[in-house]
């Protein structure tokens, strides 16, 4: 088994997105006329940041390397090993996609527009890990006869890295994205979104959710940066015409390892974000399932970025699809305040300490013996005594109701705040048994009412 360097993501249209991940790599595009997105993505077993990453010192044998994106000419071996290619390559099965552009990268991958020579359309393109290519090929293994709002699979292949290490990157190709909920949010809003693009892009997502748990992958890794919007009416010819105002760029050359090697990085330049009243006509899909895992194939229990965690992720018990569940209701909150619900920083305790606190505040509820019996019994007994009395003495346990916050953070009419805070109640179940299901929160009042 040769190394896998990165993964990269393709994907069909006019244009194609490539996200960039350390250490193995493997593709992913999207459809659009005859653009595709390409991904790369790296294999990291540590929470996923956020993408478009701050430029970052690395030192590698002693000496200091400063990159403004991603470190390229780092390896797979040193735990990076990011995508390299040109404008105007041509990768994949008999030179099949053109590289077009880069639309942005993260701890895990950098995202590429490529167009496909074949279709004359546009894709996205990914470098990603094997894990997410079966993960993706699981979901789509059963056709459905309605959107699934998960990120759809059209391609993937292997391209040798350029660096000297052996490796190659796994390309993943899908349809073209438009950009993620999160710069969607950063862009128009202070604050929250508006409630009914909210239920919308929610909604989609638990669709997506019912789908990836109806075939036994737990993302665990959800988050706004995750969920990405279609393309609307946008077309093949508009997207040329973007181009061509504003054509891809690249750094200055800066120093790469080792001494002597010299990069030139992409610069990141995401398509234009669509107003809030456009984005009420878009679809959203959850995408990245770096991170995924099959629930009945669990490698590793590090999951899950921290304020987002579960209970039964903090105390390292057993966990399933519901773990994606308590992080949807948090998700809830987030998309009509702006706000993290769960705040971890704390001169009297450790962030976990005050992740397990604040949980049983706004659930009313108090971890349970079998519980903790289930959990890593180290870890759970450094929280907790064996009577389940929390061993940080912290402000006396009280219930503080998040329709509160809702209404502190956010302005919806008093229907909406009840109606949200009961649905995100329903998520927030500290033993994960009691959770509903995605299919069951369909099915919830609150995505009715007005």
């Amino acid at each position: 088994m040769w190394p896998i360097a990165r993964r990269v993501f393709l994907n069909f249209g006019s244009h194609c997105l490539l996200r960039t991940h350390r250490r193995q790599p493997s593709a992913q595009a999207i459809r659009h006329s005859s653009y595709y997105f390409l991904f790369d993505k790296v294999d990291t077993k540590k929470p996923m940041s956020t993408p478009m990453a701050s430029p970052k010192k690395i030192e590698v044998e002693e000496v200091e390397l400063d990159f403004v994106e991603e470190p390229l000419g780092l390896t797979a071996n040193q735990g990076y090993g990011y995508f390299r290619v040109d404008f105007g390559e041509t990768i994949g099965p008999d030179g099949r996609y053109e590289i077009k552009r880069k639309l942005g990268w993260g701890r895990n991958a950098s995202i590429w527009l490529a167009r496909d020579a074949h279709t004359s359309s546009s894709q996205l393109c990914t470098d990603g890990i094997m894990l997410e290519l079966e993960t993706l090929q699981r979901i789509a293994s059963v056709p459905s006869d309605h959107p699934t709002h998960c990120v759809s699979l059209l391609d993937h292949f292997f391209h040798p890295s350029k660096d000297d290490d052996g490796a190659s990157h796994l390309c993943l190709v899908t349809d073209i994205f438009g950009g993620t909920v999160a710069s969607l949010m950063q862009n128009h809003t202070g604050r929250g979104l508006p409630v009914p693009l909210a239920k919308r892009i929610l909604r989609h997502m638990l669709i997506g959710l019912a789908h990836a748990h109806g075939h036994g992958v737990v993302h665990t890794d959800l988050k706004f940066d995750n969920v990405m919007f279609d393309l609307g009416s946008i077309s093949a010819q508009e997207i040329e015409i973007f181009l061509s105002k504003d054509p891809s760029r690249r750094h200055p050359p800066e120093a790469s390892w080792p001494r002597g090697k010299i990069v030139e990085a992409a610069v990141s330049q995401p398509l234009p974000l669509p107003s809030l009243k456009e984005a009420f006509s878009r679809n959203f899909l959850i995408t990245d399932f770096g991170s995924a895992q099959f629930v009945d194939q669990p490698v590793t229990n590090d999951i899950t970025p921290y304020t987002l965690r579960a209970p039964e992720t903090i105390l390292q018990g057993a966990w399933d699809e519901k773990v994606d569940i308590w992080i949807f209701g948090c998700l809830i909150f987030e998309s009509l305040t702006g706000c993290d619900l769960f705040t971890l920083e704390s001169d009297e305790c450790r962030p976990e300490e005050m992740h397990l606190y604040q949980m049983m505040v706004y659930t009313g509820e108090r971890f349970t013996s079998d519980q903790l019996r289930e959990s890593d019994l180290d870890v759970a007994l450094s929280f907790f005594d064996p009577s389940t009395t929390f061993l940080r003495k912290l402000p006396k346990l009280y219930r503080q109701h998040i329709k509160d916050f809702i209404e502190t953070c956010g302005t919806t009419t008093e229907q909406e705040r009840l109606g949200a805070a009961a649905l995100i109640e329903r998520c927030f179940r500290l033993n994960p048994r009691q959770r509903p299901s995605a299919e069951d929160l369909l099915d919830d009042p609150w995505w009715s009412s007005e």
